[in-house]
Formats: C-alpha cells, sequence, structure tokens
C-alpha cells in the first residue's frame, strides 16, 4: 500500500498537451488524524520513471492540501482528486474532495529546478 518515493505521473516528457488539457489522479489520507496532504512535483527527462530518486528527476514544487474542513468524514470519504491544468502560461493545481464535490485550498510552491527543499 505505501511505496516511498514513487513517481505518479500527469504528463510524460515529450507528450504533446492541448490548451485546457487536464489531468487527474486521485489521492487519499492515510491516517485518521491527518489533516493535509503534501505532493512533491518533479520533472524527469525519463519518459517513464519509477521513482522520484531515478536519474533525471528533479523537484520543481510542493502541492499542500488542507483538509482541515472535512476532518468529521470518514478517512475513505476524504480521498482529492488532485487535477493540473497545462497549456496555459502557468500549471494550474486544482483539489476537489470527493465526497463533498468541494474544492479545497490547494497551496502550491515552484522551486527552481533542481533546487532542493
Amino acid at each position: 500500500m505505501k511505496c516511498k518515493d514513487r513517481f505518479r505521473i500527469f504528463v510524460s516528457a515529450g507528450q504533446s498537451v492541448p490548451v485546457d488539457e487536464e489531468v487527474v489522479h486521485s489521492f487519499s489520507p492515510m491516517y485518521e488524524d491527518q489533516e493535509t496532504l503534501t505532493f512533491d512535483l518533479y520533472a524527469s527527462s525519463g519518459k517513464y520513471p519509477g521513482y522520484v530518486t531515478d536519474q533525471g528527476c528533479v523537484k520543481i514544487g510542493v502541492v499542500k492540501v488542507d483538509l482541515s474542513d472535512v476532518m468529521h468524514l470518514p478517512l475513505s470519504g476524504r480521498s482529492v482528486s488532485l487535477s493540473m491544468m497545462f497549456g496555459e502560461v502557468q500549471i494550474r493545481v486544482t483539489a476537489v474532495v470527493q465526497e463533498t464535490g468541494k474544492a479545497t485550498v490547494a497551496q502550491v510552491r515552484f522551486t527552481e529546478a533542481g533546487q532542493q527543499g
């Protein structure tokens, strides 16, 4: 169930993405008291990276999703759809709690390529 440093691909290297293309993946908190989902964003020069520790993977940002407003829901009801909209000046990231359909706060902090932290 848990796998450290695993890579979830939103767009592959070299893939052409139309303007307004939205890519969505679902994620769930693992612990009952978990009020935040945190995702490190990586770019990779490899076409099929498996782990963020693979050669060519560089951390480019962090997304933090606040779940404090939905802590009354059971753990299974706090799943989040994390979407990235490509083709704009900047990648737009949206997080929606699947159970309620409500968009929640998703803070994105992009780092300079190659800068860790």
